[in-house]
């Protein structure tokens, strides 16, 4: 579909035969993925803009993001006025097109258009393959402002196509390891496409926006504005949300040598390790709670420390459990080397105001036994959701903090949806799940 000057404004109809399309023509009958293949860039064309509301700076104006504007008025055979513009785009089938002196028509190649009234966005997930990657598609798929862009199986190493992907999208999803990202970073010229990589790759940059949205206020407004997001690491995102509010209102010196433990399920070591675990029916030792990273040099420990404020690498001892999904962080506390009235009262407190506004952390009853199954705490309390749940346990003397989350969903996918989602001005809980 492509929009240039033309004689006479053509009725679209909707269909699938209409696929891609813009105007008031439906996308594939308004099915939930709409995957499409973007044209090759036309230089003489021009992108129609989105203007998007300026909320005023607060907690609450923060946490929200602002719904884009569509076009002000649809007109008949198909073409849209603009709000405050007596400019026309009229969409016509390509072979139908001429071109007259006097009325330009720009040519949308990845554009948002319009579905029902939704703007809808073009996205690529390059690393389409491993586990974030699928589970993003399982997302992606029942997103109402999504248009999926797929690459061939047999053209996914190709650089070339690629690119044309990744250039061609509104948002892409880098989904690979750490070198892979790096030069998929390099293959994208176009300055309107976002990259929003899952990889350790670039967490730490200051080029790079930290993916996640509790992290402090203004975090919302960084991410909105930028055009390179690094997503988060999972057992990163449940540390720094249990850890960060403690530093900042000084409950926890930033001197403290912190220690942590965490407990995961086996998807979090991707493909291989699932194939491993499942294919032994996690009998004998792979049944187990398995620590690994013993030489205490975990790649999620530079975030971990940058985004508290802590002076040192926590002492971070991570483990896999024979259980598909699920994660949980673990930070034991001893009550005498905090400041004077820093009890696990003061702490819960503290952890309870600075969330109270956020849709995707639940603070949960301090001490109680709804927490606990059996006096068991279950790492896989929040699977399915993109929830992360805070706990706080113990007594005067010492006191265990804990953050809960879905290692596929918070912890990777379900983050990844949720920048992509304020960075466009979409509601922030749009196509992921509820609860």
């Amino acid at each position: 579909m492509a929009f240039k000057k033309c004689v006479k404004p053509i009725p679209v109809e909707g269909g699938n035969n209409n696929r891609g399309q813009v105007g008031h023509a439906s996308f594939s009958n308004g099915s939930a993925e709409d995957c499409v293949s973007p044209a090759a860039p036309n230089p003489r064309g021009r992108s129609i803009g989105v203007r998007r509301q300026k909320w005023k700076a607060s907690a609450a104006a923060d946490r929200r993001t602002a719904p884009t504007a569509g076009f002000s008025e649809r007109l008949s055979g198909g073409a849209v006025r603009r709000a405050g513009s007596s400019e026309l785009v009229i969409p016509l089938p390509e072979q139908s097109c001429q071109f007259l002196p006097g009325l330009f028509l720009p040519r949308l190649r990845s554009a948002p258009g319009l579905q029902g009234g939704a703007m809808r966005y073009s996205v690529f997930v390059d690393g389409q393959g491993g586990t974030t990657g699928l589970r993003l598609f399982d997302y992606l798929a029942n997103h109402s402002h999504v248009r999926l862009l797929r690459i061939e199986p047999e053209k996914r190493k190709d650089s070339k196509e690629r690119a044309r992907l990744l250039n061609a999208s509104d948002v892409a999803f880098l989904c690979l390891p750490d070198a892979a990202a790096h030069e998929a970073v390099t293959l994208v010229e176009n300055e309107k496409t976002c990259l929003i990589d899952a990889s350790t790759a670039f967490r730490t940059s200051d080029e790079w926006v930290y993916g996640l949205p509790e992290l402090a206020l203004g975090q919302r407004r960084k991410i909105r504005e930028s055009k390179r997001i690094a997503n988060v690491g999972c057992h990163a995102s449940a540390f720094i949300l249990l850890i960060r509010p403690l530093v900042d209102a000084g409950v926890l010196p930033s001197s403290y040598p912190v220690s942590a433990f965490s407990q995961t399920g086996y998807s979090g070591g991707g493909k291989a390790m699932i194939a491993a675990y499942e294919e032994q029916h996690l009998g004998g030792a792979v049944a187990a709670c398995r620590t690994y990273a013993l030489g205490m040099d975990h790649k999620h420990l530079p975030e971990m420390k940058k985004y508290t404020g802590l002076d040192y690498y926590p002492a971070f001892v991570p483990s896999v459990g024979g259980f598909f999904k699920g994660l949980s962080v673990s930070v034991p506390l001893q009550v005498a080397c905090l400041p004077p009235g820093a009890t696990p009262k003061r702490l819960h407190e503290v952890l309870t105001a600075r969330y109270q506004d956020e849709p995707f952390v639940r603070v949960m009853p301090q001490d109680s036994a709804i927490n606990l199954e059996d006096d068991f705490f279950d790492p896989r309390g929040s699977n399915g959701t993109n929830r992360v749940d805070l706990f706080v346990f113990g007594n005067e003397e010492r006191c265990c903090l804990i953050a809960r989350l879905d290692n596929l969903g918070k912890g990777a996918a379900g983050a990844a949806v949720q920048n992509m989602n304020i960075h466009l001005g979409i509601e922030e809980g749009v196509g992921l799940p509820a609860g």
